[in-house]
């Protein structure tokens, strides 16, 4: 393959990854009722995707796992704000490189985190600004950085076992986003 894992796994991805920030993007995060259904929709998906990658394995290939999952600080937010979820059923991932996939699907959500935590703080909502420790985790660490190695390494061989694991992961926010749009709705 004559590009980045990274690059192929943007490229292939870039239509369901469009879709998903389209429906985000419906959310109006200075907003507390928009803030809560754009919490319970990553809860949603996020709790148990990386439920599911511990299960099988991610720290196997992400030795530094355990700085990287978010599911704590997503939790504490709820919690802050007297919020529940229902989270999904999230995919089964066969190999390390779809593990490293959908690692690929999180870690960019992080970096997205900063440009929303800026959304976020145009509110003036005080329990709001307190439960941004979801968006602001990882921040003055360097994970984007060091994952990418991880990815290369990790996925150069099979870069298909990746693409089909990021797919599965943005397909799980993209149903939660839908699902939590919907309720919205009615």
């Amino acid at each position: 393959m004559s590009q980045s894992v990274r690059a192929h796994l943007r490229n292939v991805t870039a239509f369901v990854h469009s879709s998903l920030d389209a429906r985000a993007s419906k959310l109006a995060l200075d907003s507390r009722v928009d803030y809560v259904r754009f919490l319970e929709a990553h809860a949603a998906a996020l709790v148990p995707l990386e439920e599911a990658l511990e299960d099988q394995g991610i720290d196997n290939v992400l030795p530094d796992w355990q700085d990287r999952a978010r599911a704590p600080a997503l939790r504490a937010d709820l919690t802050a704000l007297n919020v529940a979820f229902n989270p999904l059923v999230a995919p089964n991932f066969e190999t390390g490189e779809a593990l490293l996939g959908a690692a690929y699907v999180l870690e960019g959500s992080r970096l997205g985190g900063q440009v929303l935590l800026g959304r976020v703080k145009e509110g003036k909502d005080p329990d709001i600004l307190a439960a941004t420790r979801y968006l602001r985790h990882g921040q003055g660490q360097r994970l984007w950085q060091t994952f990418q190695p991880q990815l290369e390494n990790g996925a150069s061989h099979n870069p298909e076992g990746a693409v089909e694991g990021a797919l599965a992961a943005f397909r799980l926010f993209d149903h939660s986003f839908s699902q939590v749009l919907m309720e919205a709705i009615h």
